[in-house]
């Protein structure tokens, strides 16, 4: 299967990889392995020939994806053994999450803890009976050598297993739900039993690893808005301070890794994604409306920064990932040894004494610092000090060779950044943010109500799952209320009656992907993690169109959604956006139409001064939504409307503003 490729240079083996689009498989294009990508004829050729396959699901920033395919993959006993007895097939989990999450489910179920590199052993039908994660030479032979010899000489044990793995599938996927009543949902019984996992000497959720885990920030922000929770509110600033002094924050170049792996914020896993930093980006300016953060500033500008300077694909979109590794170590590019910082002038020494907290009981390994900022820093310390300071260690990190960037732009990453971008122009009432969001957007959406997941260079390309459509339309929506252009709430209605078509099941929830064959069983994806569940971005997405059109067949289906996934059991860990919602149902619903004479300033200024408005919009004379009904006079009112009635039409922003002072609720004061 694989051939041999060079001209000047020693003759390489290279696999069906070679031809991939995606950087991940390319990593692994030259391995002597006979990899297939994911695709039926990898399937057909392990039935024809009577094999267990190997499913490998990675991502091109993954350090112990490295790690085993130098140590493994690249090794030319393990790969025999993988030619003569198995059919491989390498997955990018960046471009399958779908495959990823049913197979990580697997190993879950088998009592496994999840994690990536993820190899699972699968039978022709693709329903895993084996799995791991990170597995050095002899683990894997050995696995190799055992799973071999009872494929072929206990076959019917494996069918049996294989068969109980798919019930227990059916039961976790199908299981039948007891809905609670919203009326009944518990506030206190909720918030009682998420305050016990938090962590009020380092900020954050529990024990290490940590994951800074926006969705539950964006939670509390919304909880503290809606409650006035003084001890919410402490807690959730005292945590964002503490993740972004820590080194999970790359003080020198900007951005934040993927997860530090401490209880401190300390030390992180060095990878650094484009959906981490656009959710924190977003939350970031969300929090900085009500309180002004010297760190958050220089955090959201270091994050735009790095963006820029590092991910940025073209003029408009934006790349994935960067690596954890360069010159295969494992963040060499980001720490320092002592003898790096005696290399910075003594002026910059001074103050990186004063700014960072640096010494024996920051070194990692080798003896190599993470700086992270002091404890002790006073909250109002000179951004130019640490301008001064960076200057002189990113020219050393610039004679380091950079980690390597994956370029693939993911469309629903690049839609949490235009959501990012705009709730920047809100903060700042910076239209520059704007232009950004709008080139992503029309980069990315096109014309149509198709879209692809990620088109590569070469041509080929990935077909958009619902994780896809769902942040499309949010940030449609988004860009509708920050730049009053009709054109994107028309976009986010085709996206909305596209993602019906492919993904809506009959109880009103959606499967991840629009195929039901190329695995064994089709997903909802319900639970929020790092990354909001697609469902509940849906079900916000709806609740949002509903306020915005004043349709309420969307509210009904946001509605319905909803009361499906609330039970006695719900948690903020796994549902945090979905409780963003319920939070947004059970409050007054606050809407405000503008006539079209008003200009873009306008809109953002009554977003970024008044959080009890939930939706906002401009009419035009090309609107026929309910809510735009007789308010597109050229030069008009301002509505400001609850769920239940309209306030007088008024005709100045000011006088808008001081018919929302009297649903504005007012923060309590907290010790930041």
């Amino acid at each position: 299967m694989g051939r041999l490729t060079g001209t000047n240079r020693l003759l390489t083996l290279v696999n069906l990889l070679h031809h991939s689009g995606s950087y991940y498989l390319q990593q692994h294009a030259e391995n002597p392995v006979d990899w297939f990508p994911w695709s039926e004829e990898a399937w057909r050729k392990a039935a024809s020939e009577n094999k267990m396959v190997i499913v490998s699901i990675g991502y091109s920033a993954c350090h112990w994806c490295h790690v085993m395919e130098h140590e493994v993959f690249s090794d030319a006993e393990c790969s025999a053994y993988m030619n003569a007895h198995f059919i491989s097939i390498k997955v990018d989990r960046e471009e399958h999450p779908h495959i990823d999450q049913i197979y990580m489910d697997a190993l879950q179920l088998m009592g496994q803890s999840g994690g990536w590199p993820l190899n699972v052993f699968c039978t022709t039908e693709r329903i895993p009976v084996y799995g791991g994660t990170y597995f050095p030479k002899h683990a894997w032979l050995n696995v190799l050598s055992e799973l071999n010899k009872s494929w072929r000489t206990e076959k019917s044990r494996i069918d049996t297993f294989a068969a109980r793995i798919r019930s227990a599938f059916s039961d976790v996927y199908n299981q039948e739900k007891y809905p609670l009543d919203s009326k009944d949902f518990s506030w206190p019984k909720i918030m009682a039993s998420w305050q016990k996992s938090w962590d009020w000497q380092y900020g954050g959720f529990g024990q290490a690893p940590k994951f800074v885990m926006p969705p539950c920030w964006m939670f509390l922000v919304e909880w503290c808005n809606s409650t006035q929770d003084a001890q919410a509110s402490q807690f959730l600033h005292f945590s964002l301070h503490q993740i972004l002094r820590g080194g999970i924050y790359d003080h020198v170049g900007g951005g934040i890794c993927r997860y530090s792996v401490d209880r401190e914020w300390h030390i992180p896993h060095f990878e650094k994604m484009l959906y981490d930093n656009a959710q924190i980006l977003s939350l970031l300016a969300v929090v900085s409306r009500r309180h002004t953060s010297a760190l958050y500033d220089y955090a959201m500008n270091g994050i735009v920064e790095w963006l820029e300077n590092h991910l940025r694909k073209d003029q408009r979109t934006f790349a994935a990932a960067m690596d954890a590794d360069s010159e295969g170590e494992e963040g060499k590019y980001y720490c320092w040894s002592e003898r790096d910082l005696d290399q910075i002038d003594e002026t910059a020494r001074e103050l990186l004494h004063r700014y960072f907290d640096y010494g024996e009981h920051t070194k990692w390994e080798d003896g190599k610092h993470v700086l992270r900022l002091s404890k002790d820093l006073n909250e109002k310390f000179n951004s130019q000090d640490l301008i001064r300071i960076n200057q002189e260690l990113l020219h050393l990190r610039r004679q380091r060779k950079e980690p390597a960037i994956d370029s693939k732009a993911i469309l629903s990453w690049n839609a949490m950044l235009i959501v990012a971008f705009c709730d920047l122009a809100i903060l700042k009432l910076d239209t520059s943010y704007l232009d950004k969001a709008v080139g992503i957007a029309e980069q990315l959406f096109g014309s149509e109500d198709a879209i692809l997941r990620i088109a590569y260079n070469n041509g080929s390309t990935v077909t958009a799952l619902h994780e896809d459509y769902a942040l499309a339309i949010s940030a449609s929506l988004k860009l509708h209320q920050t730049t009053g252009e009709l054109k994107w709430l028309n976009k986010a209605l085709q996206f909305t009656y596209r993602q019906e078509e492919l993904f809506l099941d009959d109880d009103g929830l959606f499967f991840m992907s629009h195929s039901s064959t190329d695995l064994f069983q089709r997903k909802k994806d319900l639970q929020d993690g790092v990354i909001s569940s697609s469902n509940s971005i849906q079900a916000n997405n709806y609740y949002q169109l509903g306020l915005i059109t004043g349709d309420k067949k969307w509210t009904n289906k946001a509605r319905k959604m909803l009361e499906q996934i609330l039970t006695h059991d719900t948690s903020v860990y796994g549902s945090a956006n979905w409780l963003r919602l319920l939070l947004r149902v059970q409050q007054p619903q606050i809407t405000v139409v503008l006539a079209p004479n008003y200009n873009i300033e306008d809109l953002l200024i009554l977003q970024r001064d008044y959080h009890c408005v939930q939706t906002i919009s401009r009419s035009t004379s090309g609107s026929s939504f309910p809510a735009h009904e007789g308010r597109k006079e050229a030069n008009g009112a301002i509505y400001v409307c609850t769920d239940t009635y309209c306030e007088k039409p008024v005709f100045t922003i000011q006088d808008a503003q001081q018919q929302l002072k009297k649903w504005q609720k007012q923060e309590s004061p907290d010790a930041f």
